[in-house]
């Protein structure tokens, strides 16, 4: 018995390109996402200079607060005030659950703005705060 095609055409399957095309530009958004994120934490202060702990691959910290030499406090590249961190704070926790902000002070910030920080943290649930150093001593 002799079987025959129903159609001279060749077999080919055709690629579809479109998902892989999606998935590209789904990594190039988290990168370009997650490197903003990045150089925001890199923001230009002069740390105190202690041996410090070192932490490596911990858990993300949820929130990085930057005291500057004038005593502002400054989230995501813009200076906020006291009130404004309490109600970031209180969000970032209610999202994420157990947070530990990261709390960047420069050396020449007064020490009544890094009082009052810590008390608005502490007032908004934040139980433990990690002080980033620069490696001294």
């Amino acid at each position: 018995m002799r079987f025959r095609a129903r159609s001279n055409r060749p077999r080919t399957l055709e690629q579809d390109l479109t998902p892989l095309i999606d998935v590209v530009f789904q990594l190039l958004i988290f990168f370009l996402t997650t490197t903003q994120l990045a150089a925001q934490a890199q923001m230009e202060l002069d740390l105190p200079r202690e041996r410090g702990e070192q932490r490596g691959g911990g858990r993300d910290p949820g929130l990085i607060v930057n005291l500057t030499r004038t005593g502002e406090i400054v989230i995501l590249d813009s200076t906020r005030s006291l009130q404004e961190l309490a109600t970031i704070a209180r969000r970032v926790r209610l999202e994420q659950g157990e947070i530990r902000p990261v709390v960047r002070a420069d050396r020449g910030a007064p020490a009544a703005a890094l009082n009052a920080l810590f008390t608005t943290l502490r007032e908004s649930g934040i139980e433990g705060v990690t002080l980033a150093v620069s490696p001294g001593r």
